[in-house]
């Protein structure tokens, strides 16, 4: 819906005059003066025999109201699914889904609407999809473009940025600011590397230990954290989450800014522990042992590595002194 108004031009206003001057550039169209070009740019009006100070239109107002009959919450693609969040004023025979799979087989598909959470089928190679809500009169009441896979909207977004960015860490394999160890229970070996690589990297630049991945990067299986806990994957991952939680207030001191958090890949879940760079250091065990982090590598800071972390002056690091 478009409503006009007109403006009132009352005593204090005051009017606009551009500058009658040409409009010029390299390779582009010329123009007389700025009207010349408003008027075919906005309105497509060439008055180039009329290239005065007028504009088109110029003391009226036009205001759009949106269509609230439908509307998109969220959206997530992720390959061969859509999860798709409406919200509908309507009742549900008044609209429809319409969505393009621009590049596919199979170009295109009619819903019924749904109201709330839902999940649809994406042929595999689709390469866009765009998104219309569509009244039976025919207005497009709401429209949503995704340029590729995993591409999200809404609600949805941070959570899909965090899976993404998990996925290029486990693709890319361990470095200064990530760490893969398996799951693991109390008294495993590996939750004193745990905790030395939390210490380093709240040392050094931060980074995320995640928890539940192969050293080269693939994540294991939820029956391996089932095997380990001897309980669901639910109960399993949340004593997992619990137990790195222990970890860090009874090891590490002072304990760092730290969030531990599950992300699920399809039917697998890792847990990430991800390390703020620490504002106080340096950041020890109990027994007073300080780590840093160098490459891929965690190892106990050396004496010039200490003075620099007891003095906690941010310039050390920034002249790239834990540079690889």
């Amino acid at each position: 819906m478009a409503i006009t108004s007109h403006i009132i031009r009352d005593s204090v206003w005051k009017e606009f005059y551009p500058p009658q001057v040409p409009l010029l550039a390299h390779n582009l169209k010329p123009f007389l003066t700025p009207a010349h070009a408003v008027n075919q740019w906005i309105f497509g009006v060439d008055h180039s025999l009329q290239a005065g100070a007028s504009f088109q239109h110029q003391w009226e107002l036009l205001t759009l109201v949106p269509d609230l009959r439908a509307r998109l919450i969220s959206a997530e693609w992720i390959p061969g699914t859509l999860d798709l969040n409406l919200d509908l004023r309507v009742p549900v025979d008044q609209v429809q889904l319409q969505i393009i799979h621009a590049g596919a087989a199979v170009g295109h598909q009619l819903q019924d609407a749904k109201a709330g959470e839902q999940q649809l089928e994406i042929p595999d190679d689709a390469q866009k999809l765009s998104i219309f809500v569509v009244a039976r009169t025919g207005e497009c009441v709401a429209q949503l473009h995704l340029g590729a896979i995993y591409q999200c909207y809404g609600k949805a977004k941070s959570e899909a940025e965090e899976i993404q960015r998990s996925r290029t860490d486990l693709a890319r394999g361990e470095t200064d600011t990530v760490e893969f160890k398996p799951f693991m229970v109390q008294k495993d070996l590996k939750e004193s590397e745990f905790v030395r690589t939390v210490i380093a990297f709240a040392n050094t630049y931060g980074g995320r230990v995640y928890v539940g991945a192969n050293d080269d990067g693939t994540v294991q299986a939820n029956t391996e954290a089932c095997r380990i806990f001897q309980c669901n994957v639910a109960d399993a991952l949340a004593q997992q989450v619990s137990r790195l939680k222990s970890l860090i207030r009874e090891k590490v001191k002072p304990v760092p800014a730290i969030d531990i958090r599950q992300i699920a890949f399809g039917a697998d879940s890792v847990v990430v522990a991800e390390v703020q760079r620490g504002v106080n250091p340096p950041y020890a065990t109990h027994q007073n042992q300080i780590y840093i982090r160098r490459g891929a590598t965690t190892r106990a800071a050396d004496p010039t590595e200490l003075r620099a972390l007891f003095s906690a002056n941010d310039s050390y690091f920034s002249r790239g002194m834990f540079s690889n």
